[in-house]
């Protein structure tokens, strides 16, 4: 799952639904997205029109209480395809919806694309920021990872994480939009490969937290 590669790196023929993706600018909560709103359980998730997923599971692969069912349609958000998993609590209970795209690219065109997706979530949500807050740098800051906090085209902003893992260097964009403690929603996307490597594999994520 993209989420889990995120993490690494910062440390380290199907039919497709088509629609415009997003709340109204306005939009000062975070409810879920579109029909799937936090706290359903799996059979209301279910019900939600215009959807189809796989198999509901409920445990997690560590044996946890953590449910979870993904979709077996994409949806076509800002020109891309994205799958989706639910997420459940150990009540079964909504809290987490994470959308992935996949796509062979040059590391410039997957950070086209994030900056793209970006600048439409920012219609939609407002202000992005980026994860971690800028500082300066300190003693003992060290390699294999490097963090840049950059603008976008709009108020937005953003951070670019850089980590070199032996042969490979991967590039994680990364920003998030706060409601409080709970509730947030982050646009990401990695690309990694080798120096003599064009193209790979530009992974994509919108996560909506709730």
């Amino acid at each position: 799952m993209l989420r889990s590669t995120l993490v690494l790196a910062l440390a380290a023929s199907v039919p497709i639904i088509s629609f415009l993706a997003g709340a109204p600018a306005s939009a000062q909560t975070l409810d879920g997205w579109q029909g799937f709103k936090f706290g359903l359980s799996p059979d209301q998730a279910r019900k939600v029109p215009g959807f189809q997923f796989g198999r509901y599971s409920r445990k997690n692969l560590m044996d946890q209480n953590q449910g979870a069912m993904a979709s077996t349609k994409p949806v076509i958000i800002n020109g891309m395809g994205f799958k989706f998993d639910l997420w459940f609590n150990a009540f079964e209970r909504l809290y987490e919806i994470a959308l992935q795209n996949q796509k062979i690219t040059t590391r410039a065109e997957c950070e086209i694309g994030f900056i793209s997706l970006l600048a439409t979530q920012e219609k939609a949500y407002g202000e992005f920021k980026p994860v971690y807050t800028a500082r300066k740098a300190r003693e003992g800051d060290q390699m294999p990872l490097a963090i840049e906090w950059r603008k976008a085209g709009g108020p937005s902003q953003y951070q670019l994480a850089t980590a070199y893992m032996g042969f490979e260097t991967a590039s994680v964009w990364n920003a998030r939009k706060v409601y409080d403690a709970r509730h947030y929603l982050d646009i990401a996307a990695m690309w990694s490969a080798g120096s003599k490597t064009t193209q790979a594999v530009c992974l994509t994520q919108i996560d909506y937290r709730g």
